[in-house]
């Protein structure tokens, strides 16, 4: 999207590509083309309004040998934080095809991340305690 508001504050400012050109007269009556100024104006107005998506941190407990929450909905960009508060060592890992990871060996009181880079439903485990279990989907 800033990619396409450039190209078009550029093409503004060359002078083309929007029709008709407004123009001001000065106080001597000298004709001079508003158009860089209108199309940058618009940019900026617009860069404002799109403004920039913010990435979340998506915390999963570690508690008990279980995961909480066991399901989590987050979007490309995202941030999954392992936070450990159990007695125990863990060791996430995911094995679904395309979004393998394995975060290592992570001892009480830990916090691990990884940052979600590809759309799709994955599971994480712990390679230690089976019966943890953890369901993401991407969007």
């Amino acid at each position: 999207m800033l990619l396409w508001i450039l190209s078009r504050l550029r093409l503004a400012l060359n002078g083309g590509g929007f029709g008709a050109y407004p123009s001001a007269n000065d106080k001597d009556g000298k004709e001079h083309a508003m158009v860089g100024k209108i199309a940058l104006g618009g940019a900026v107005a617009l860069a404002l309004t799109v403004g920039t998506a913010w990435a979340a941190d998506i915390v999963v407990e570690q508690q008990n040998k279980a995961f909480t929450p066991t399901s989590a909905a987050a979007q490309v960009g995202d941030t999954l934080t392992f936070t450990n508060g159990d007695l125990y060592t863990h060791n996430m890992f995911s094995g679904t095809l395309g979004h393998e990871f394995n975060l290592g060996g992570q001892s009480p009181g830990e916090k691990k991340s990884i940052t979600l880079t590809k759309a799709g439903t994955f599971e994480v485990e712990c390679q230690i305690h089976p019966r943890m279990h953890l369901t993401v989907t991407v969007k």
